[in-house]
């Protein structure tokens, strides 16, 4: 068993669902990224903009 090294991710796999969610019925990214706690550019790294309207 090795130990884990690196920095915890921000956008946990919960987290992209609920901002998915949330940036389909509407709400601005910067909204979504002051919601979840991270920030814009972060958001777009795990939800990319071509995945949504």
């Amino acid at each position: 068993m090795g130990c884990k090294s690196g920095r915890k991710r921000k956008m946990t796999d919960s987290k992209i669902e609920s901002a998915k969610s949330l940036l389909a019925s509407g709400v601005p990214p910067s909204d979504v990224a002051k919601n979840l706690g991270a920030s814009v550019p972060t958001l777009y790294r795990w939800v990319p903009a071509a995945s949504h309207p």
